[in-house]
């Protein structure tokens, strides 16, 4: 079998990347011998798929390693062409060195961990980075002409767009684009974005591999209800503006409303507190933050208990697997049309809204939700398990994706 080395963020030592890779994993394993790498550490996944194996890095850079990689920096080309690129933007210069010098030094360790892995564990066919950050970058920036293994890759979201990078700046991304084999945008949006912003190569690497969920439970019997139920599930974290939620739901009065989050993260005290402030003597309105579940555990939950609409207002995206897994499920959904969105949520599946609404435009919306029919839910119910049927099946999409990757494989 050929190899295939897998450059994780964490998985399968943290659970981040298990919704997205459990599936790809299954598929790829029939063709190739698959190694995960990452230099995060904890316990080992017990649903890793038999037969794929994990090695960690190592996660630490000392000061006197650092700064040899640092004077490294000044010996490699590529460094300076992107001074130079960096020069050309004309702001805030000075910090975008630092963040280039040290992205370099992630990246350069990174090869080096990785190519001691290569004498260790034998030479890959493939080598495929799922996040497009300094990892990618150190395989790309210090691939020799004569090594025949090829580079994929995957990006997402703030490993793509400028705006979520510190100072709008991505490190050498236009180089890696010119050093690897192909490079997957999980949506549409995605794609276009990285041919306008960082293609370089001709004729272009990148490709659409849409991500998707699982769902062995099948579309489950819908339980009508005088309550509205609404479920959202992301990380508490800035940018999924869930105050803005909190806010909506804070300005209606003439329903009654049981709202479910699932998901943890930094804010999750400040956003209880602000949900117990503006939400707690609301006698119409419901809430429980659940915390943290992995998707396996959700998916139990979607199959055993009713939603009747989805609520996600993140101001950035990719094309989440939270929305893919409630669809799955035939849950309608309320989001703005951040990212990929346009491609999960329209009209015949929920309502979709413009990234810059305010509070006020999602209660109308949940206002314009509750006031459909039965018959008009059963409608959207059955929209969103079509959707994700068509396009968003994990088992549909990591074939073709695992078939796209046989495709880079035999380009000579």
């Amino acid at each position: 079998m050929k190899k295939l080395y897998i450059i994780t963020s964490g998985y399968p030592y943290l659970a981040k990347e298990k919704p997205f890779l459990l599936t790809e994993l299954h598929y790829l394993k029939e063709r190739y011998d698959v190694t995960l790498f990452t230099r995060a550490r904890g316990e080992i996944d017990p649903e890793l798929p038999e037969g794929v194996n994990a090695v960690q890095l190592g996660n630490k850079t000392g000061k006197f390693r650092a700064a040899l990689y640092c004077l490294k920096a000044f010996f490699t080309p590529a460094f300076y062409k992107e001074l130079r690129n960096i020069r050309k933007t004309k702001s805030h210069i000075k910090e975008k060195i630092k963040n280039c010098l040290i992205h370099f030094i992630i990246a350069a360790q990174f090869n080096d961990q990785l190519r001691r892995e290569f004498k260790m564990q034998g030479t890959p066919d493939i080598v495929y980075s799922y996040w497009g950050s300094a990892s990618l970058t150190g395989m790309a920036l210090f691939r020799k002409k004569r090594e025949k293994w090829r580079l994929i890759a995957r990006c997402h979201n703030y490993d793509l767009f400028e705006e979520r990078a510190p100072f709008c700046y991505h490190p050498f991304k236009h180089q890696v684009d010119t050093k690897t084999d192909a490079m997957f945008l999980v949506c549409q949006g995605g794609y276009d974005y990285y041919l306008h912003h960082w293609s370089r190569s001709t004729p272009p690497i990148c490709h659409i591999g849409k991500l998707g969920s699982s769902n062995s439970y099948g579309l489950q019997p819908y339980t009508s209800s005088t309550t509205l139920r609404i479920v959202s599930c992301s990380l508490l974290v800035p940018v999924k503006r869930v105050e803005m939620l909190i806010d909506s739901l804070s300005l209606i009065d003439n329903m009654e409303i049981n709202w479910t989050h699932y998901g943890n993260g930094k804010l999750e005290d400040s956003l209880k507190n602000m949900a117990q402030t503006k939400l707690g003597a609301k006698n119409n309105i419901s809430y429980n933050f659940a915390g943290y579940v992995d998707n396996t555990q959700l998916k139990k939950i979607y199959s055993q208990k009713t939603f009747d609409v989805f609520i996600t207002v993140s101001e950035y995206e990719g094309l989440p697997v939270s929305v893919m897994e409630a669809i799955s499920f035939g849950i309608p959904v309320i989001a703005t049309a951040a990212g990929g969105m346009d491609e999960i949520v329209g009209n015949d599946n929920g309502i979709l809204l413009p990234v810059q609404s305010t509070a006020q435009d999602i209660c109308d919306a949940i206002t314009a939700f509750a006031s459909l029919s039965e018959e008009e839910r059963l409608s959207l119910r059955q929209a969103s398990r079509k959707k994700w049927e068509d396009d968003f099946c994990a088992e549909d999409n990591a074939k073709a994706f695992t078939a796209a990757i046989g495709d880079v494989e035999r380009r000579k």
